[in-house]
């Protein structure tokens, strides 16, 4: 299963800092499916302090059709669009992030990286969302089987995730929190963890992820 965002006022969010680490130590990766209605500027997963950049990093959609990677106020956005509007299209969306070095990957394979050193304090990413970010970027279309790491995931394990196997395969001892967002393991927006269930805002309603997850 997968839950549809209206793109106007529909997200899923945790008041909590669940990331951990230094500023200058950090290691995040994010992962998830998405599926976007139409080109837009959206966020599918990532966590910020509710207000400015401190602690912000997350995997959005922008309005050409691209993907991008957030960290603070900055971004890299794929070199080509990956969907038109009207899309029906299923995609996996993956980052990874530490203060040297950040990569986006699209279906397994890296679209960008770059080598900068970019402190962000994990203490201060104080709300985690799917759907949406504290400037409002809602997401328009469907989203799952999201996941936060505490590690950085290789290129090998992001491209098995984007094959179908779980994020319950994949470096289990450093995975955070891990959102089917339905199905035959969890509720609506249970972590399948137990550790960091969100709280659904004005209803998403739920879809079929076509997607074969592994178990």
């Amino acid at each position: 299963m997968s839950f549809d965002f209206n793109g106007s006022d529909q997200w899923l969010q945790r008041s909590e800092a669940i990331f951990t680490g230094t500023s200058s130590t950090y290691t995040f990766t994010l992962a998830a499916w998405c599926r976007p209605n139409q080109r837009h500027q959206g966020t599918i997963i990532g966590a910020d302090q509710g207000f400015g950049s401190n602690g912000r990093f997350s995997l959005f959609s922008r309005d050409t059709g691209a993907f991008a990677l957030r960290r603070k106020s900055s971004f890299l956005t794929e070199p080509s669009p990956s969907y038109d509007n009207f899309n029906t299209e299923f995609f996996h969306v993956a980052g990874t992030y530490q203060k040297t070095f950040r990569e986006m990957y699209v279906n397994g394979t890296s679209r960008l990286s770059q080598s900068t050193n970019v402190t962000i304090d994990p203490a201060k990413a104080t709300n985690f969302y799917l759907g949406r970010d504290h400037s409002g970027k809602f997401w328009n279309g469907k989203l799952a089987e999201c996941a936060a790491y505490n590690a950085i995931l290789s290129a090998n394990e992001i491209a098995q995730l984007a094959d179908g196997v779980s994020p319950l395969f994949i470096q289990p001892e450093n995975l955070i929190g891990y959102w089917p967002l339905g199905g035959l393991y969890t509720n609506e927006a249970d972590d399948i963890l137990g550790r960091y269930n969100l709280t659904a805002n004005n209803s998403p309603t739920t879809f079929d992820h076509p997607k074969a997850i592994y178990p």
